[in-house]
């Protein structure tokens, strides 16, 4: 596994681990307008534990698969924390969402295909 930085014509800049000329292992990326993933890759997807940071503030930490969020993780912005479980990118099933500021229950329930189930 060699270690190294690029950067590319839209300046996204990855600086960690490369496996055949591809983002693979432990890495940064960071992109011009403020997004950045830290965690693990595989053949050039965010692929196992990592943090996703918008230029918004939020965030997500957590399972990834195949470049999306998938598994158990926690998003958060600067009002609500949400814990639950993605699949593809998507919220899906037992999730609990909670307030910031006073660690209120906002939300206890589950989610089908990025929804809360009615």
């Amino acid at each position: 596994m060699l270690t190294g930085h690029s950067l590319d014509k839209i300046q996204e800049i990855y600086t960690g681990e490369f496996k055949y000329d591809s983002q693979h292992g432990v890495g940064r990326y960071e992109t011009q307008d403020g997004h950045e993933y830290e965690g693990e890759w595989v053949s050039d997807e965010q692929h196992g534990f990592g943090i996703y940071r918008f230029p918004d503030g939020s965030s997500y930490c957590g399972e990834w698969k195949l470049g999306k969020p998938d598994g158990i993780g926690i998003w958060e912005n600067a009002n609500i924390r949400h814990f639950g479980k993605w699949v593809s990118g998507k919220r899906e099933g037992l999730a609990f969402v909670t307030s910031k500021r006073d660690n209120s229950v906002i939300f206890e329930g589950i989610y089908v295909n990025d929804k809360p189930a009615s």
